[in-house]
């Protein structure tokens, strides 16, 4: 899977000494900078004419860590290095007053905090409003955002705000091979902006870990020129008329589709791609054996696990199981100082510190399962693979941070296999859907070759909704509805919900439900779903309630087919499409609902139904009298995991049809006894 770039822009910049194109940029964004007069006079931009608000400057200072790096390195503190941003703003119709809140991601992954924040609105008539109250963290799409509101934001307000963001090094997963974090520049935003500057101050490593830093770029602005190294060593850049990035539903990685400069940092100095990935093999593959290689309790262990006549799949499953119950913390991490040093402290090193010490990394944990399946008689390898929630990888890149996921390949019964047990609740034989279907290094002795990983089928991840639910007479649906999730629509629910508690989980579900169903809905969860296995499927029963679902006409009653098609009601239904549609992972959706009739009506007709297969996806909704109630079934499968722009067409007429048919009504009538009542 791959998007097509710009081949231009996908030259390779090494570390030498150039003269700066760009001019002093400050690595500090401390105080506001002087208000143009100019900019407040601005009521629409020409070359963004539909544009509700516009950047009208960015800045981003980076200076990344200059500390020594390697095993030595702890990800407990703020070593990762800061980034300086500062924002201007112009909004230029009321619609752009939602800029007024601004929401900063921070993954803990990549920082540890935002300070420093200040912010400001500049009225037309230049009067200022500055920010005096706090800005609050909270989980916005899925992401940490600190968020603040800009205060006294009209129409023709500039808001303008700068910050610091501390860089953390958690993502060396506890220590273990540490290297310079690679850095990144993020060029275009969602709002068309006038101009920009960035600059970064790169890591050189210390006197016994030297580095390298290269930089590529995807998709520079027209007449943009490319970065530049200064003799103070500072990698600047300036740019203008960067265009905004249009938002569609089910996007490629969104830092694929946005310009940006990557930095990577590396100990070898190589320009050629085959000799970069054989180097990196060696290496890791070093590091590998290093840790996992030669664990002395590994056959005690796998005696307390398998037993001598388990089959090679038996054995598998209980290896898995038995990891899968050693404390994650790359997802359970310190809840105190106290902790934090115990962890620190107690920094396992190889399989036997993760099994002494009852802890491990994701990745430590993946190499323990990989440890006890060899040492259990089977070929395991290790996999450094590519991650497509955040980036597309390519080899080219000689860039290998974006092999930022570790599985085991397993060869069983002749057939390759993938397992993470290091990601909590995945199930056994799967992976996280960002790492399917991805290419990776199989790591060897021989210089290791690359793999693509498997990718799940639909039948592999199922939500089944089952309800008995009575229409009254009112136009009111309710009763019970089962919800089952199976495969990655458990694990992900599961995942999601990992660090909240049981009544933060009981929100979550029942808004779930709630955002399938297409009218406003009363959902109380009724039961305790099991929220700690991977291979149990997640289970959640409720009471529903669904007010005026169906309409009364006289003596008539109509009922919408669809009761949990919400996702599909508003999906693809713009004409154009900019961009490739990516899913997440194949998966099943069906829906079994048996709906009885109030006295005194019955039923009049039912809907031919839908049957419609098209080989990546099938819809079918079959409507039925059972004995005087209604009974549905609906089903929705998608096999799908990225479709061209080109085919986007017939992936509209197919939703259209999906539209169609859940729209379809049953009819009721109202015998002789209602109507005289």
């Amino acid at each position: 899977m791959s998007l097509v770039r710009n081949a231009r822009n996908l030259v390779v910049s090494f570390m030498v000494a150039l003269a700066g194109i760009c001019g002093t940029v400050p690595l500090s964004a401390e105080g506001f900078q002087p208000v143009n007069p100019e900019e407040l006079k601005i009521t629409n931009e020409p070359l963004a004419p539909n544009a509700s608000a516009i950047i009208l400057y960015r800045q981003v200072d980076r200076e990344d860590a200059l500390a020594k790096y390697g095993a030595s390195t702890t990800v407990i503190g703020d070593a990762g290095g800061k980034e300086n941003v500062y924002v201007r703003i112009k909004i230029l119709t009321q619609d752009g007053l939602k800029y007024a809140t601004v929401e900063i991601p921070f993954d803990k992954w990549e920082a540890i905090d935002i300070r420093n924040l200040h912010a400001r609105t500049i009225h037309p008539d230049g009067s200022v409003a500055e920010f005096a109250g706090n800005a609050s963290v909270k989980q916005s799409n899925g992401k940490r955002v600190k968020t603040f509101t800009s205060p006294d934001v009209t129409l023709g307000s500039v808001i303008e705000y700068y910050y610091t963001v501390i860089l953390s090094e958690a993502k060396f997963d506890w220590g273990i091979w540490g290297s310079p974090s690679d850095s990144r520049w993020i060029l275009s935003d969602e709002l068309f902006t006038k101009r920009a500057r960035f600059s970064l101050l790169p890591s050189r490593g210390d006197q016994n870990n030297p580095v390298h830093v290269r930089w590529r770029w995807n998709y520079l602005p027209q007449g943009a020129l490319p970065p530049q190294q200064g003799s103070d060593h500072i990698i600047r850049m300036a740019l203008s008329n960067i265009p905004g990035v249009q938002w569609e539903e089910f996007m490629p990685p969104i830092n694929e589709i946005k310009s940006r400069v990557d930095f990577t940092y590396t100990s070898e100095y190589e320009t050629d791609a085959t000799k970069y990935w054989r180097l990196q093999d060696k290496k890791l593959y070093t590091q590998f054996e290093t840790f996992a290689g030669k664990g002395k309790g590994i056959q005690e262990t796998l005696g307390q696990i398998v037993a001598a006549n388990d089959s090679p799949e038996a054995k598998l499953h209980k290896i898995y199981t038995r990891v899968q119950q050693i404390r994650n913390i790359t997802w359970d991490g310190p809840k105190n100082d106290d902790e934090k040093k115990h962890l620190v402290e107690k920094a396992n090193t190889n399989v036997d510190d993760v099994l002494q010490h009852g802890f491990g990394s994701s990745i430590q944990l993946n190499w323990l399962f990989l440890a006890l399946a060899r040492a259990a008689g089977l070929d395991a390898f290790p996999v450094y693979a590519s991650n497509r929630s955040d980036h597309l990888f390519k080899a080219a890149n000689m860039d290998v941070s974006e092999l930022d996921s570790r599985v085991v390949l397993l060869k069983l019964n002749g057939k390759d296999m993938y397992f993470d047990p290091g990601t909590p609740f995945t199930p056994f034989g799967l992976l996280p859907w960002n790492e399917t279907q991805v290419q990776g290094l199989k790591l060897d002795r021989d210089g290791g070759a690359w793999i693509v990983t498997s990718i799940p089928a639909s039948a592999d991840s199922r939500i089944l909704r089952e309800g008995v639910l009575t229409f009254s007479d009112k136009g009111t649906l309710e009763g019970k509805v089962t919800e089952t999730f199976t495969g990655l629509e458990g694990m992900t629910h599961r995942k999601n919900e990992i660090q909240d508690d049981d009544a933060a989980r009981k929100r979550y579900l029942e808004e779930d439900l709630k955002s399938q169903i297409a009218s406003g809905s009363a959902v109380e969860l009724s039961n305790r779903p099991d929220w700690k296995s991977s291979d149990i499927p997640l289970t959640a029963e409720f009471t529903v309630k669904i007010p005026a679902w169906g309409s009364i006409v006289g003596r008539t009653a109509f009922l919408p087919l669809g009761i949990f098609a919400a996702s599909e009601k508003n999906a693809f239904q713009s004409e154009t499409r900019n961009y490739p549609i990516v899913f997440e992972y194949p998966c099943q959706k069906e829906d079994d609902v048996t709906i009885t009739v109030p006295p005194g009506w019955q039923i009049a007709s039912l809907p031919s139904g839908q049957n419609l297969d098209v080989k990546a996806a099938l819809y079918a909704i079959k409507v039925e009298n059972d004995k005087g109630a209604v009974h549905v079934h609906r089903e929705l499968n998608s096999d799908m995991l990225m479709v061209k722009q080109e085919f986007y067409p017939a992936l509209r007429n197919f939703y259209q049809i999906v539209r169609s048919g859940d729209a379809e009504q049953v009819t009721f009538l109202a015998t002789a006894t209602k109507a005289s009542n």
